[in-house]
């Protein structure tokens, strides 16, 4: 996937060298790491789609590869790291990893040299570059960062859960490297790139939805001595092994501002800390920081959850539910990275210090995660209507003539859920709605990042009120018209938000509380 930035070796060595550094710190003396290959893994249950900078950058890359050799040649060879023991065996182009479970090819990816040249960096500076006006504390926490990193040779490598979507990527690179040695071939790998990436970039970049449904794994797969002395033994392999892992949300359009915003937080805020002005790369200037610490902060730990099946019984609910396209989990996503974007929220109009102090104590609060909704009845047979009229409109709705029967005879299509005349008085008078929220994570961040952990902990809450649509939404449009009125002032300004973004940290859940509708926690436990 791409980005408005292309998410090139500037914003991914950042995470890149982060997490090799964190398997570096993991060789407590006297082990001693040998090589480290990253493993990307992108993945989607939509279509993996990048965005034409990216593929202009790797074009425009292999047109320019001989002049960069040149410009390389050029300049002082870089302090060369010692890593102990033999150079690792090149390996195959295409393999199996059976424990990763990819199929995986090298990527000459230009992550390696910034990585590369971060660790000759550390080389020449084994306590790292000194901040231009740092604390004390600060130099100590330098010192004792830099000294636990330990250099090794790295690769990166690109893998698949299948061998087909491997060939892809194959043949994109493949296509690239030969076309891209050509004006002609540039000119046509640059106007038809859908067609030359096999569907993987196209011009107009990725849909909305093909982001959202997006996500990707890093994995650090570190070889290794258990005791440094064995290094220089004769014939003798690694015998250590060590595996981290980064994982986050779509890797372009969501990841890649995430990495930006919290590395311009981190200039703004302890650019003291920092070294002087100069070309660096990122791993030198924030490896020491809070960065890795922000960037789990504004993320999502683990991987996805699973899709799970379309229709399923939850027994503890008691209720047979379907998953439910709704435009409100788009919603609740752009709440979220508004969020990621704006991490103590958006600032009043001209807010009080009080609320000033209790908004970002309240985002501070708010933890990213990712969001499905399900509808549900008692009845697989109440579940049965629902499905029905999804599958008239699905297959209706796409034409005029179609659509024409659906909005003239709305109750057959929809099987009696709805009709013209809306409900009676008293259907409005007798029903209700119940919301479950049943939310799945880790009673320990540093869970999500071990190999093949799973969610350990669940807490479920309900909100729930009288008929949802003829009494709760006026309900909720007249109290947050309410707050707008009352509390402008405290309101950001003028522009698109989601609700959740404008309403969040306002007493507004009091408000509805006291105004018929009920928000309780109903359970919190450790999964077996």
């Amino acid at each position: 996937m791409a980005a408005p930035v292309p998410p090139g070796p500037e914003v991914f060595d950042v995470v890149i060298f982060g997490a090799s550094g964190f398997t570096g710190k993991q060789w407590t003396p006297p082990s001693a790491p040998l090589s480290v290959v990253a493993y990307v893994n992108l993945e989607s249950d939509r279509k993996i789609v990048g965005n034409f900078g990216t593929f202009q950058s790797a074009v425009l890359g292999v047109a320019n590869a001989s002049e960069l050799q040149a410009l390389r040649r050029s300049r002082p060879r870089p302090a060369k790291p010692r890593i102990p023991g033999p150079a690792p065996p090149k390996g195959s182009l295409i393999e199996h990893d059976k424990a990763l479970g990819l199929w995986v090819v090298k990527l000459p990816s230009a992550d390696t040299v910034v990585v590369k040249r971060t660790l000759a960096k550390v080389t020449e500076h084994p306590e790292g570059l000194p901040g231009v006006d740092e604390t004390s504390e600060f130099v100590d926490r330098r010192k004792e960062f830099w000294s636990s990193i330990k250099p090794a040779h790295f690769g990166v490598k690109i893998g698949t859960r299948s061998i087909l979507g491997l060939a892809r990527w194959l043949c994109t690179g493949l296509l690239i490297g030969i076309l891209g040695g050509f004006s002609l071939g540039r000119s046509l790998l640059l106007k038809f790139p859908e067609f030359f990436s096999l569907g993987l970039c196209r011009k107009t970049g990725p849909t909305e939805e093909e982001v959202n449904n997006a996500s990707f794994k890093l994995w650090f797969v570190g070889h290794g001595y258990s005791d440094l002395a064995r290094a220089s033994e004769r014939g003798t392999k690694p015998d250590m092994e060590m595996v981290t892992r980064v994982s986050g949300p779509e890797i372009g359009y969501i990841t890649t501002p995430i990495v930006l915003v919290q590395c311009a937080l981190v200039l703004l805020s302890q650019r003291a800390n920092l070294p002087k002005g100069g070309v660096y790369t990122p791993g030198v200037v924030f490896g020491p920081t809070d960065l890795q610490k922000r960037l789990e902060e504004n993320g999502i730990p683990g991987p996805p959850p699973p899709k799970g099946s379309l229709i399923e019984h939850d027994k503890a609910l008691g209720l047979w539910v379907m998953k439910l396209p709704s435009a409100d989990t788009v919603v609740v996503k752009r709440t979220l990275a508004k969020v990621t974007e704006h991490p103590e929220g958006l600032p009043g109009a001209d807010e009080t210090p009080e609320f000033a102090e209790h908004r970002k104590e309240f985002w501070s609060s708010i933890k990213p995660a990712h969001f499905g909704m399900k509808i549900s009845s008692r009845s697989i047979l109440g579940l049965f209507w629902w499905l029905c009229t999804g599958l008239f409109i699905g297959i209706l709705g796409g034409f005029s003539f179609g659509r024409s029967l659906l909005l003239k005879f709305p109750e057959f299509f929809s099987i009696g859920l709805f009709r013209k005349t809306g409900p009676t008085e008293e259907e409005v008078r007798s029903a209700s709605f119940k919301m479950w929220f049943i939310g799945r994570g880790y009673s320990d961040l540093a869970r999500a990042s071990e190999r093949g952990g799973k969610p350990d902990k669940e807490i479920v809450t309900r909100v729930s009120g009288p008929e949802i649509g003829y009494i709760t939404t006026p309900i909720v449009l007249v109290q947050c018209a309410l707050v707008l009125l009352s509390q402008r002032a405290n309101l950001p300004k003028g522009g698109v938000y989601t609700p959740g973004a404008v309403f969040g940290p306002t007493d507004l859940q009091k408000r509805l509380e006291e105004n018929g509708l009920s928000f309780e926690l109903i359970s919190a436990r450790t999964l077996p």
